[in-house]
């Protein structure tokens, strides 16, 4: 027999996930995008990347949608715990 999560629980885990989506892409793109810096020799600004952050903004957005996922169900299975809490039986 698998147990069920209660409503309350499944609700915490939707609000924590929709919460951890910002966070989860701002630090990607924090790391992921290239940022200016000042080139003392040729007096000019250059572009600098760091190794891997391509890959690093597409993780970001890959679990981004799989926190919109996760906040999806447990949002889900929050609502159908409460209506079948409600019914008799």
């Amino acid at each position: 027999m698998r147990r069920r999560l209660s409503p309350l629980v499944c609700t915490l885990i939707a609000i924590a996930s929709v919460v951890a989506i910002p966070v989860v892409f701002v630090a990607g793109a924090a790391y992921g995008i290239e940022s200016q810096e000042w080139d003392p020799v040729h007096s000019t600004y250059f572009y600098d990347e760091r190794p891997g952050g391509g890959f690093v903004v597409i993780g970001a957005l890959l679990a981004c949608v799989a926190l919109a996922a996760l906040a999806f169900a447990a949002g889900n299975a929050a609502l159908n715990g409460r209506r079948a809490s409600r019914v008799p039986g």
